[in-house]
């Protein structure tokens, strides 16, 4: 304990860190983060369930899980007229799309390889948490 002091006096953080940027949100903005849970939330709970955890699967159409709520509502009155808003509602469908497939699969052949596809899920995924993440950035942009 007597050397923490000198540890934390000395310590820096990695390159990758130093790097990064990162852009506080507003409070306004808070809901792409929220938004952004619901995504990883609805992922593993597909997951969870190609896996044989749950029984059911998480909302397959766009309009019923809580990150598409959220879409249709909040962040359409909030971010409709960004250019990125329309990628993201397409994406958020094509997830849903390729989801419903995944569990199709499941439920017809539970023991089919659905890695693949999953793996698509999740690069679709990381797509739109990007896209979700460029939203305020567009909003605050002059000329956007």
């Amino acid at each position: 304990a007597s050397e923490l002091p000198a540890w934390i006096a000395q310590w820096r953080p990695t390159s990758t860190w130093q790097s990064a940027v990162c852009q506080p949100l507003s409070r306004d903005d808070m809901g792409t983060a929220y938004a952004e849970v619901d995504l990883h939330h609805w992922l593993r709970n597909l997951e969870h369930f190609l896996e044989g955890h749950l029984n059911t699967p998480p909302s397959e159409t766009s309009a019923e899980c809580r990150f598409g709520r959220w879409l249709e509502n909040e962040g359409h009155q909030r971010y409709g007229s960004s250019s990125g808003f329309a990628q993201l509602l397409a994406k958020h469908r094509h997830l849903h799309e390729l989801g419903h497939a995944l569990v199709e699969l499941r439920l017809s052949r539970p023991q089919a390889d659905w890695s693949r596809k999953l793996t698509e899920i999740q690069a679709l995924q990381q797509a739109l948490i990007s896209a979700l993440r460029n939203l305020p950035l567009e909003r605050h942009t002059p000329n956007s």
